[in-house]
Protein backbone atom coordinates (compact mmCIF):
# COMPACT_ATOMS: atom_id res chain seq x y z
CA UNK A 1 0.00 0.00 0.00
CA UNK A 2 2.89 2.26 0.44
CA UNK A 3 4.77 1.95 -2.80
CA UNK A 4 0.91 2.26 -4.48
CA UNK A 5 1.34 5.81 -2.73
CA UNK A 6 -1.98 4.74 -1.15
CA UNK A 7 -3.44 6.99 1.77
CA UNK A 8 -3.26 4.51 4.76
CA UNK A 9 -5.81 6.55 6.94
CA UNK A 10 -6.41 3.57 9.79
CA UNK A 11 -5.78 0.16 10.55
CA UNK A 12 -9.38 -0.62 9.85
CA UNK A 13 -8.68 -0.19 6.15
CA UNK A 14 -5.89 -2.06 6.32
CA UNK A 15 -7.27 -5.09 7.45
CA UNK A 16 -10.50 -5.00 5.21
CA UNK A 17 -7.63 -4.71 2.21
CA UNK A 18 -6.15 -7.37 3.69
CA UNK A 19 -9.65 -9.58 3.98
CA UNK A 20 -9.92 -8.47 0.67
CA UNK A 21 -7.08 -8.88 -1.54
CA UNK A 22 -5.44 -11.79 0.16
CA UNK A 23 -7.83 -13.61 2.17
CA UNK A 24 -6.03 -12.59 5.17
CA UNK A 25 -7.45 -12.02 9.12
CA UNK A 26 -5.73 -9.58 11.39
CA UNK A 27 -6.49 -7.87 14.62
CA UNK A 28 -6.43 -3.94 14.46
CA UNK A 29 -3.47 -4.05 17.35
CA UNK A 30 -1.59 -6.45 15.32
CA UNK A 31 -1.62 -4.39 12.62
CA UNK A 32 -0.63 -1.00 14.21
CA UNK A 33 2.14 -3.05 15.30
CA UNK A 34 3.46 -4.28 11.99
CA UNK A 35 3.24 -0.41 10.65
CA UNK A 36 4.65 0.92 14.03
CA UNK A 37 7.71 -1.02 14.47
CA UNK A 38 8.86 -3.55 11.75
CA UNK A 39 7.66 -0.48 9.00
CA UNK A 40 8.64 2.00 10.45
CA UNK A 41 5.19 4.25 10.23
CA UNK A 42 4.08 6.81 12.22
CA UNK A 43 0.30 8.22 12.78
CA UNK A 44 1.15 11.78 11.45
CA UNK A 45 -1.34 14.97 10.65
CA UNK A 46 -2.13 15.22 7.34
CA UNK A 47 -0.73 18.71 5.44
CA UNK A 48 -3.25 19.75 2.67
CA UNK A 49 -2.01 21.71 0.15
CA UNK A 50 -3.02 22.76 -3.40
CA UNK A 51 -2.43 19.93 -6.33
CA UNK A 52 0.41 21.98 -8.21
CA UNK A 53 1.45 23.24 -4.38
CA UNK A 54 5.17 21.83 -4.94
CA UNK A 55 5.89 21.39 -8.50
CA UNK A 56 9.13 21.79 -10.49
CA UNK A 57 7.49 25.21 -12.05
CA UNK A 58 6.07 26.69 -8.57
CA UNK A 59 9.36 26.00 -6.66
CA UNK A 60 10.94 27.95 -9.53
CA UNK A 61 8.65 30.81 -9.82
CA UNK A 62 9.01 31.32 -5.19
CA UNK A 63 12.60 31.50 -5.73
CA UNK A 64 12.61 34.26 -8.30
CA UNK A 65 9.90 36.09 -6.64
CA UNK A 66 12.26 35.54 -3.45
CA UNK A 67 14.81 37.51 -5.17
CA UNK A 68 12.10 40.32 -6.63
CA UNK A 69 11.12 40.98 -2.99
CA UNK A 70 14.48 40.91 -1.63
CA UNK A 71 15.73 43.53 -4.12
CA UNK A 72 12.82 45.99 -3.91
CA UNK A 73 13.46 45.49 0.30
CA UNK A 74 16.67 46.84 0.02
CA UNK A 75 15.50 49.60 -2.25
CA UNK A 76 13.06 50.84 0.53
CA UNK A 77 9.51 50.23 -1.50
CA UNK A 78 6.40 49.21 0.84
CA UNK A 79 4.81 45.66 -0.46
CA UNK A 80 1.46 44.59 -0.34
CA UNK A 81 0.85 40.99 0.65
CA UNK A 82 -2.73 40.01 0.09
CA UNK A 83 -3.79 36.49 0.78
CA UNK A 84 -7.36 35.10 0.51
CA UNK A 85 -8.32 32.12 2.33
CA UNK A 86 -11.96 30.58 2.81
CA UNK A 87 -13.53 27.52 4.87
CA UNK A 88 -15.23 25.01 2.49
CA UNK A 89 -13.07 21.68 2.65
CA UNK A 90 -14.41 18.45 1.71
CA UNK A 91 -11.89 15.94 2.77
CA UNK A 92 -11.47 15.96 7.20
CA UNK A 93 -9.10 13.21 7.49
CA UNK A 94 -6.52 14.72 9.81
CA UNK A 95 -3.87 11.88 10.09
CA UNK A 96 -2.57 9.42 8.21
CA UNK A 97 0.03 6.38 8.50
CA UNK A 98 3.23 7.38 6.48
CA UNK A 99 6.75 6.28 6.89
CA UNK A 100 8.91 8.75 8.42
CA UNK A 101 10.94 10.99 5.63
CA UNK A 102 8.37 11.00 2.90
CA UNK A 103 5.90 13.99 2.59
CA UNK A 104 2.65 13.57 4.58
CA UNK A 105 0.96 15.64 2.11
CA UNK A 106 -2.02 15.39 0.43
CA UNK A 107 -3.51 17.80 -2.70
CA UNK A 108 -6.74 18.96 -2.00
CA UNK A 109 -9.81 20.40 -4.82
CA UNK A 110 -11.39 23.37 -3.86
CA UNK A 111 -15.13 23.11 -3.49
CA UNK A 112 -18.00 24.98 -4.84
CA UNK A 113 -19.29 27.05 -1.26
CA UNK A 114 -16.84 28.61 0.53
CA UNK A 115 -16.41 31.90 3.42
CA UNK A 116 -13.84 33.86 2.11
CA UNK A 117 -11.54 35.76 3.81
CA UNK A 118 -9.27 38.43 2.41
CA UNK A 119 -6.26 39.74 4.60
CA UNK A 120 -3.26 42.01 3.32
CA UNK A 121 -0.44 43.24 5.34
CA UNK A 122 2.10 45.38 4.11
CA UNK A 123 5.87 45.84 4.54
CA UNK A 124 5.50 48.47 7.35
CA UNK A 125 3.49 46.69 9.56
CA UNK A 126 -0.24 47.35 8.89
CA UNK A 127 -3.09 45.02 8.58
CA UNK A 128 -5.96 45.01 6.71
CA UNK A 129 -9.09 42.25 6.69
CA UNK A 130 -12.46 41.55 4.78
CA UNK A 131 -15.03 38.84 4.98
CA UNK A 132 -16.66 37.96 1.70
Amino acid sequence: MNTANFFVDSAKSVKSALKKDLGLEATEYEIQKVMRVDLGMKFRKVLPISIHGNSAKNLVLRQQFAKVMISLLFKGKTILNTDETWIGMSDFRRRKWQVPGTTNSIPQLQTADRISMIAALDSNGSVYLSLL
